[in-house]
């Protein structure tokens, strides 16, 4: 079974603007499975990072709008 990864970036307490990029392209990063595959995906941080139904609920549309 392929390995599946979701990641959120905190840009709220991010450095500078495209700081994100710069763990993208770094090789560690690189190297994962998941992302080697194309099987890793961004999701939102607010919504990943929360509890509570609503999150909960849109945690769920976003692994099933990939497993579908």
């Amino acid at each position: 079974m392929p390995i599946i990864s979701f990641f959120a970036f905190d840009k709220w307490h991010g450095g500078k603007p495209g700081a994100e990029q710069l763990q993208l392209d770094h090789p560690v990063w690189q190297a994962l499975p998941a992302v080697q595959s194309n099987r890793a995906y961004q999701v939102d941080f607010m919504t990943w990072m929360n509890h509570g139904v609503i999150a909960n609920g849109k945690k769920v549309d976003d692994v099933l709008q990939v497993l579908a």
